[in-house]
């Protein structure tokens, strides 16, 4: 067997970059093994077999830098994006690993550590990397626009203390304390002289109607 200098990144942790030495010849959970003790602290109360761990490599087989693992972007699974799983059984120079004849060289990392969440999702996961669909942003949209209307509606001025009520109407550009029972004054009005129609106003009877109008 043949020690190893492995380069590893937690997923999602800006700067969470840290190496660790190992047999090539050992399996992939002694690996897990190994980061767990050697980052106790980031991995606490996290068993070192639910650590999922991953070939730092591009899908044209390069390894990634220190900033490429950083932006690593993740799949609905919370999956690193083009990289391989590593097989726990497997040893770690298997080939579909590292391979006999792996060589460290500098600035690369070569595995990314993803640690699950209580729910099962990964921690690196986040809304930048798993975008919303339209449909998903819309019926978000709906719902927000529903449930403000629903609130605005459960609302009447008979519910509302005064405090609320001020500020409403003042929003509504209302005059506050109008009093509602205004009494309105009495019409003493007189009302207007009915002119005969077809008759001219010196006519007779004209004359005599406009005369008794202005004697009541």
């Amino acid at each position: 067997m043949v020690e190893v200098s492995l380069c590893c990144a937690i997923v999602g942790k800006a700067g969470g970059v840290f190496g660790v030495k190992i047999d090539n010849g050992v399996q992939v959970w002694e690996l897990q093994d190994a980061i767990k003790a050697k980052k106790p602290n980031d991995f606490k109360d996290i068993d070192a077999d639910k650590l999922q761990l991953f070939l730092a490599k591009t899908e044209g087989g390069a390894w990634l830098d220190g900033a490429g693992a950083e932006a690593v972007a993740l799949d609905e699974r919370g999956h690193p994006q083009g990289c391989v799983q590593m097989d726990p059984t497997l040893w770690i120079k298997n080939p579909k690993h590292f391979g006999d004849n792996f060589q460290p060289g500098e600035g690369q990392v070569h595995v990314l550590v993803v640690v699950p969440k209580r729910d099962g999702t990964s921690n690196g996961m986040s809304a930048a990397t798993t975008p919303l669909t339209v449909e998903q942003v819309e019926m978000s949209m709906n719902k927000v626009l529903r449930e403000r209307d629903e609130k605005a509606s459960a609302y009447s001025f008979s519910d509302l203390n005064t405090e609320m009520e001020q500020r409403i109407v003042k929003k509504m550009r209302l005059t506050e304390n109008v009093p509602t029972d205004i009494d309105e004054p009495e019409d003493t009005s007189i009302p207007g002289y009915m002119w005969i129609p077809e008759v001219s106003e010196n006519g007779q009877s004209q004359r005599t109607g406009t005369q008794d109008f202005h004697s009541e």
